[in-house]
């Protein structure tokens, strides 16, 4: 079985506004109550207001253009993401330099959106000019750092570049722990080593990974409450684990609960409410319940292909699994068709290793 663990990078909001006369805390506000279409809806008339305020090169403009692109990237809608990425960064070199800290935010986001893309080649690139700016502007040791080795080594585990993978995740961990206040409950902290628990169960070290996705599932619960992304996530990894164990009767509350809480949380065509989906249907594919498996594969593999590049990994995976299990049900034309469209997108896809 193809493993499919669903993991986060760097997921706080990344407020950027530089006077305190514009509305983007309310939209934060919004999106983390849970109102995301609102929070677009006041985004968009807040980037309108501004840049009818200070015109379209300003540095408030490039401020809510990065707001507005997060927020998108958040809900999963990535195309909408991308063109306001880019006219940000252009802005801050204009007004900073291509190697200020200010342009390195954004950079940094977009280097996030690329990888939520599969686009692992230009979000390599990004992520590396990113780190080289801020190590030149705060030096090695600094929160900010660890925020970008976390990245750029979730990358490199997507990518199975285990060894490049550990050594950035070991160090942001490092650093976090010798900067942090509160080791149990600091957000980044509990993301690296959510992120650091997913290379070990792809190494198959199996208790260093239990104990450190257990670490990060304690942690999101404690300052996110129980019914938040972030906990669907931690819930995903840990029964995901759990799953290529054998451990099913462990695994079936954690995927589940990850399932309600994405349901309720996430919009219905986000990528991740599909990968929450793809974890359970893969706990009901081994276990032979493929009705149960079939519905959910089918769930996830339609999200993916209207949120998703065609040649996007989780796309070809979610081919893969519906393909394997209309071979398993006596299917083979069916399995046939699919496996044709996976040879065709991945022979059209070259930067996904």
């Amino acid at each position: 079985m193809k493993k499919f663990l669903l993991s986060f990078l760097t997921a706080l909001f990344p407020l950027q506004a530089h006077s305190q006369d514009i509305g983007w805390p309310t939209v934060m506000s919004l999106y983390q109550s849970g109102q995301g279409e609102q929070a677009v809806a006041v985004g968009k008339k807040t980037l309108s207001a501004i840049e009818k305020k200070y015109g379209p090169a300003h540095i408030e403009v490039a401020s809510g253009l990065n707001n507005l692109g997060w927020l998108y990237q958040a809900k999963g809608q990535y195309k909408l993401a991308e063109p306001l990425y880019e006219r940000a960064i252009k802005i801050y070199e204009r007004i900073f330099g291509e190697d200020h800290p200010e342009t390195a935010s954004t950079l940094f986001n977009l280097a996030g959106l690329k990888v939520d893309q599969g686009q692992y080649a230009q979000a390599e690139a990004l992520h590396k000019r990113v780190l080289e700016i801020r190590e030149k502007a705060i030096g090695p040791d600094k929160p900010l750092i660890a925020r970008s080795l976390n990245d750029l080594g979730e990358l490199y585990r997507l990518q199975k570049r285990y060894e490049e993978a550990e050594i950035c995740l070991k160090k942001a961990v490092d650093i976090y722990e010798n900067t942090v206040s509160d080791l149990k409950n600091d957000p980044e902290l509990t993301t690296t080593r959510n992120n650091l628990g997913l290379l070990y169960s792809d190494q198959g070290k199996h208790e260093q990974a239990a104990a450190l996705l257990h670490l990060a599932l304690e942690g999101r619960e404690g300052f996110l409450g129980s019914n938040d992304p972030l906990v669907a996530n931690s819930l995903g990894n840990l029964g995901m684990l759990y799953l290529e164990h054998g451990q099913y009767a462990q695994a079936e509350p954690l995927l589940k609960r990850a399932v309600s809480i994405s349901e309720a949380t996430l919009p219905l065509d986000h990528p991740n409410l599909a990968a929450a989906f793809n974890n359970l249907a893969g706990l009901y594919d081994v276990q032979r319940q493929f009705p149960q498996a079939e519905q959910l594969f089918e769930r996830a593999l339609e999200i993916y292909r209207k949120s998703l590049p065609p040649d996007h990994p989780n796309v070809v995976n979610a081919l893969r699994n519906m393909a394997r299990l209309y071979r398993s049900t006596d299917r083979d034309n069916q399995a046939e068709e699919l496996e044709r469209q996976m040879t065709n997108v991945q022979s059209t896809g070259q930067s996904h290793p």
